[in-house]
């Protein structure tokens, strides 16, 4: 195959692979200002139930995630310290590694205490600000309740994840297939030389003061490991 050839067969190849990324990913519902967006209602309704302001402001899967790991996750681990605080005070007749494992583990409350209630704050404060901007025109929710469940799935693959668009734009952007791998590897610099060394270091380091807290018999260490991996659980949830 002569040059000219292969590079006309890959310039065709590009353009079908161009139209069907565009024809996926065009919105499917105007993007116009919403007025009638209310940010103190969303940061209220955030306020009162954790992922409401999401919900209200039309951004469905982060709305469920967030309502699933705050209550689900919250029942879980609550129902884990009513277990411990039971082993202590039937101690003396339990086992006493599960004694042990119950105080340790109880020293971990205020931690848990302080990572579900930045992530609440957090929410908060998300609603609020995402609101603002739909109802400034600084932001448009582009996909309905169904592709952003779909694109949610296409973000488990490792691959098609970069190529995913998010369910917010600034503006009516480029669609392009050049256009969405160029942001993805800009998003995915970042990410990787900014902020997943962050947030990773954050956690970590939080661990690890947890761990000494823990070993030490010192609450407060606990605590402020309780609080790094509070604010690194808040940025990737967010």
């Amino acid at each position: 195959m002569k040059p000219e050839e292969f590079s006309q067969s890959l310039r065709k190849a590009y353009d079908t692979a161009d139209a069907v990324y565009q024809s996926a990913t065009r919105a499917d519902r105007p993007l116009e200002a919403q007025p009638h967006k209310k940010p103190w209602l969303a940061a209220l309704m955030s306020f009162l139930i954790v992922g409401s302001g999401q919900l209200y402001n039309q951004q469905y899967v982060r709305a469920f995630l967030l309502f699933v790991f705050f209550y689900v996750g919250g029942a879980v681990v609550t129902a884990v310290f009513f277990l411990f605080h039971w082993l202590l005070a039937n101690e003396a007749v339990v086992w006493s590694w599960a004694v042990v494992v119950a105080r340790y583990g109880f020293m971990l409350r205020d931690s848990f205490i302080l990572i579900w209630a930045t992530i609440w704050v957090t929410g908060i404060l998300h609603a609020y600000l995402t609101a603002k901007a739909l109802r400034d025109g600084k932001l448009f929710i582009r996909y309905g309740l169904g592709r952003q469940l779909v694109f949610a799935i296409c973000q488990l693959v490792p691959v098609a994840s970069a190529l995913v668009p998010s369910e917010t734009v600034p503006d009516n952007g480029d669609p392009s297939l050049a256009a969405a791998a160029t942001d993805a590897v800009r998003e995915h610099a970042v990410k990787r030389l900014l902020w997943f060394p962050l947030k990773a270091t954050s956690f970590l380091f939080g661990i690890l003061l947890i761990a000494v807290g823990m070993a030490l018999e010192i609450a407060w260490l606990v605590t402020v490991g309780g609080l790094l991996c509070a604010l690194a659980f808040a940025f990737i949830l967010i």
